[in-house]
């Protein structure tokens, strides 16, 4: 320890020799700890204190003032010079200060949270001798914090846009002339809605498997035993967006095939196969739909929901490729799909 460390100690110890300032006990604190003289040089702290600081000074080093962190910034971001951290207001004016928040900067350029705690220290007359500073990592609960807002963000936002797609299904599906039919196709879409939004709240909307995803929705047309319906291809992660807007439209293939197409007979067959490729740098996945051995098909005169969902909703949200065939031999439709 330098002359100028043993100078500041003796200045605090010989007016008040408190157990608070005892070396072992500072260590022993689970906490960061670290004491500033009269004149605000940092003359003690243990070792905690360093790692949160990413750097360890010399005790009472005059250039060390206040604080023995790198950088310093407050609740709000703003950087806080050393000289106007509040353990210039306790030294000088006697103010204790609980639970403050405050961001530290490293050396190596890790910001790390900190809650902080400071008293002056005063001898038996009362009269101040230094401050400490109590301090304890506090990053992990920040970062907790600031996921739960921009999940409840995201949330609100998801929580409309859902609202915004059961209000489109429901005016196209009960739109005049929809038939008597209409409550079960409306049913089926909300269902299909309701797979992806099982999927993805597992995940903690991180995103959706293809593969579970197709076999969700596919589900009560498939017959596994005489493979009327057959689903192949490699793991895919979807986007959230992407992966709600894909359970409509896949439903909606699955619905035209059952209601006019391959499904509707008893000899008809489904293949609904994807592959990955990388398009120009950009990686995508190109879905394959292909009916065969149904009922002759003829091009429908208007446009229906599923066609709009398909050829709309992913063109313009989701920058897709799509080509819907009306084949005499079967439905065929082919989707190109950019990958986030």
């Amino acid at each position: 320890m330098t002359t100028s460390t043993s100078s500041s100690l003796e200045r605090i110890d010989a007016r008040r020799p408190s157990v608070m300032l005892d070396d072992k006990l500072l260590e022993f604190v689970p906490g960061a700890v670290y004491v500033c003289d009269l004149d605000g040089v940092v003359v003690r702290y243990n070792k905690r204190a360093g790692e949160l600081w990413g750097r360890y000074p010399e005790p009472g080093d005059p250039k060390e003032l206040w604080c023995g962190s790198h950088k310093l910034y407050r609740e709000t971001g703003e950087l806080m010079p050393h000289e106007e951290t509040p353990m210039v207001d306790a030294l000088r004016n006697g103010n204790s200060f609980r639970n403050l928040e405050v961001q530290v900067e490293q050396p190596s350029g890790q910001k790390v949270w900190i809650m902080v705690n400071i008293d002056p220290l005063r001898d038996d007359n009362g009269g101040i001798v230094g401050v400490i500073n109590c301090f304890q990592d506090i990053t992990d609960r920040k970062l907790a914090n600031d996921r739960q807002k921009v999940l409840v963000n995201e949330l609100n936002h998801r929580v409309k846009n859902t609202l915004a797609t059961v209000q489109a299904i429901a005016s196209h599906t009960f739109r005049s002339g929809a038939g008597g039919d209409a409550p079960k196709w409306f049913e089926g879409r909300i269902h299909a809605l309701s797979h992806a939004h099982e999927i993805l709240a597992r995940e903690t909307w991180n995103g959706a498997d293809l593969a579970e995803l197709v076999e969700k929705i596919g589900a009560p047309w498939r017959d596994e035993d005489t493979e009327r319906s057959v689903l192949n291809g490699p793991d895919v992660h979807l986007e959230p967006k992407l992966a709600l807007s894909l359970a409509i439209a896949i439903h909606e293939l699955f619905t035209n095939a059952a209601k006019y197409g391959a499904l509707s007979s008893n000899t008809g067959r489904v293949d609904l196969t994807w592959s990955l490729n990388d398009v120009e740098g950009v990686r995508k996945v190109e879905i394959q739909w292909q009916e065969s051995n149904g009922p002759a098909v003829e091009a429908p005169q208007t446009r229906g929901f599923g066609s709009r969902v398909i050829e709309r909703t992913l063109v313009r949200e989701h920058d897709a490729i799509v080509k819907l065939e009306f084949l005499p031999t079967g439905v065929q439709c082919k989707i190109l799909l950019p990958l986030s």
